[in-house]
Order: structure tokens, then sequence, then C-alpha cells
């Protein structure tokens, strides 16, 4: 929250807008609705899941701290076709769809940063895409837990995963089972790729774990 109480353009966004609590599980928005509000997280977290006609689920992506959430109502004046969920306890500064566009014309840094959001969750649909279509159901658990790692400071050549996955939610990010991700990463363990400690799950060869399953 300081970080992002310190940047001129949510400085401006805030005096235009208004903060909103969810709890965990809220819908924030609805499938098939006309998005009303565009906010910024300023914590928890939001994940984007679609249903199919048979109800079926499938994952999008998350919404961190920072993050926009709405801005595709700037693009198309369609009904959103996925929900927008609470994943925890979730604040969230929130403006009205129109008075974003007059806020983005006034304000440059306002309109850089919605741009920048918006191109980096592009960038993460598609690669979430060629995932799906390029790699086994394996290989996408790989990718999903190189995306969530990150370097270890005095082990650089080794990543961390903190707190560790919880298999579930791992699963339901790449649409798949919790019986099959549990299956692999008990695989990666035994090839010497991954291993556990208390709280965390460490990526002992970050290369090994980027080409296995391919």
């Amino acid at each position: 929250m300081t970080e992002l109480n310190q940047l001129d353009w949510y400085k401006y966004f805030e005096r235009h807008s208004k903060r909103k609590t969810y709890a965990a599980g809220d819908i924030i928005q609805f499938q098939e609705q006309a998005v009303q509000n565009i906010g910024v997280i300023l914590s928890g977290r939001a994940y984007a899941v679609a249903y199919s006609i048979e109800g079926e689920s499938t994952w999008l992506g998350e919404y961190m701290p920072g993050q926009f959430v709405g801005l595709i109502s700037l693009l198309t004046d369609k009904p959103l076709n996925f929900e927008l969920h609470a994943d925890s306890e979730l604040s969230v500064q929130l403006m009205p769809a129109a008075r974003m566009q007059t806020c983005l014309l006034d304000n440059a840094e306002l309109a850089n940063a919605a741009a920048c959001d918006l191109a980096l969750r592009l960038s993460h649909t598609l690669s979430g895409l060629i995932d799906t279509h390029t790699l086994s159901v394996k290989g996408r658990i790989c990718a999903e837990l190189l995306r969530l790692s990150a370097p270890i400071g005095v082990e650089p050549d080794k990543y961390i995963i903190r707190p560790g996955p919880i298999f579930v939610d791992l699963a339901r990010r790449i649409n798949s089972t919790r019986e099959t991700v549990s299956r692999t990463v008990n695989e990666l363990k035994r090839m010497g790729v991954v291993s556990r400690q208390p709280g965390a799950l460490i990526i002992q060869d970050p290369g090994a774990l980027a080409s296995a399953f391919r």
C-alpha cells in the first residue's frame, strides 16, 4: 500500500474514487453483466473464471495489489464474459467506468498505468493460451510452478515458492485436477528437480523444470 500511495497517478485516482471491501468468496463482477466500475486492488487477491453453458469453469487469471480490474470496459461496451471473484478479503478503490474515461484524458500518468496494466494482462493471457495448446498438462504444471517462483537470494540458481503451492489452487489455475498436480510434483521430487521445505517448495533446477514434460 505504501508504494501505491506514493504514485502520483494513484493519488489522482484515489481522489475520484471510493474504497470498497469484499469478503473472500464474494463475486465482484458477474458473467454477462456490463462493467460498472474500474478499480485498483489495494490488498487481497481476486481471480477471473469463465463458465460454460454446462457449468464447467475455466481459470483466466488473477489480480493482485496494484493491478486494475474492469479495464475491459474501456475497450468494449459488451457484457463481461467471465466472473471476477474475491479469493481473499479484498480492498479495492473503485471509480465509475464513465468517469474513468474523463480521468484518462486529464491525467497522462493514469492513462499510461492503465495501458501498461492492459498490456501485461494481454501478455499473460496469450502466454496461457500458448501453454494450453503447446504443452501437456504436466508441462503446464511446470510452467505455472516457474511463474509462481522467485530466485533465492543466497542461492540465485535455485528458485522458491513461499508459501508452498496448494495443489487445489494450482489445479484450478491450469484447469486440471488436484490428483494430477500431486502426481506431477511427486514425480518432479523423485527426479530431484524440486524439493519441499517447511512452508515452501524449492525448485532445485529451474532449467530442468522448464524443459520437463515438454
